[in-house]
């Protein structure tokens, strides 16, 4: 027997439009993690802020590693955790600065010359690779010259930055946060004397140590007290 409906049409109604079947079941979102730099929690809250009303959330400060991790239905199946860590710059990063990366003169200058455009003028860093260009064409000379070489290569290789006037340190104006404005750093360049033959250098910088200190310290703060002013969102500090 079909089935009878009582329908009532408005005064102004011209069209009535009856849909039979099932309805299209409900997607059902599963819990996820993601994350990104120091922002991304902050970020996702202020975009998202009904979903974090909705759900038990909260947010979890580690001050120690700089990171700031956003629980939006904490305990719940459908869990999403929005991780926010400190994220250097992937050029600055390369640099390898007070990692103990150790350069040979080669791998080094080829690692500048490509990183030209965060030099103060461009200029430095042709002259910077110049020196690393004498310093090597002085000790080879040096060497040739040499009656005992064996005995005097670790004395030739220390004249030879002697009289090329290598220089000490370099200055950078780059990004060192990931997303971040470029900051102005000086760069040291140390050296040491291998197997009395060749020099291996490798990077040191207090400025750029500071900076990624404070840099950091600023992102957590700014974060940290945007949640706090949120009285439905409980900080823990681990």
């Amino acid at each position: 027997m079909p089935e009878e409906l009582n329908i009532t049409l408005n005064e102004n109604q011209k069209e009535l439009v009856i849909l039979k079947g099932d309805a299209n079941k409900p997607i059902e979102i599963g819990s996820y993690s993601v994350s990104g730099n120091l922002e991304a929690p902050l970020k996702f809250y202020k975009k998202n802020k009904k979903l974090v009303e909705k759900f038990d959330s909260i947010v979890v400060v580690d001050q120690l590693k700089a990171k700031v991790t956003l629980i939006i239905g904490y305990n719940h199946p459908h869990e999403r955790i929005i991780e926010g860590k400190l994220l250097l710059d992937p050029e600055y990063e390369s640099l390898q600065i007070n990692r103990n990366k150790m350069y040979s003169r080669s791998d080094l200058v080829q690692k500048l010359k490509f990183l030209r455009r965060y030099f103060p003028k461009q200029s430095d860093c042709t002259d910077l690779v110049d020196k690393f260009k004498s310093l090597e064409a002085n000790f080879d000379l040096r060497l040739k010259q040499a009656d005992d070489q064996r005995g005097n290569k670790t004395n030739l290789l220390e004249q030879s930055v002697d009289e090329v006037n290598f220089p000490e340190s370099f200055g950078l104006d780059m990004p060192i946060l990931l997303g971040g404005k470029p900051e102005k750093f000086m760069v040291n360049i140390n050296f040491d004397i291998k197997n009395s033959s060749y020099l291996e250098f490798w990077l040191e910088s207090v400025d750029a140590k500071d900076a990624e200190f404070q840099l950091a310290k600023d992102q957590l703060e700014s974060s940290v007290k945007e949640f706090e002013s949120d009285p439905q969102l409980p900080v823990i500090y681990s």
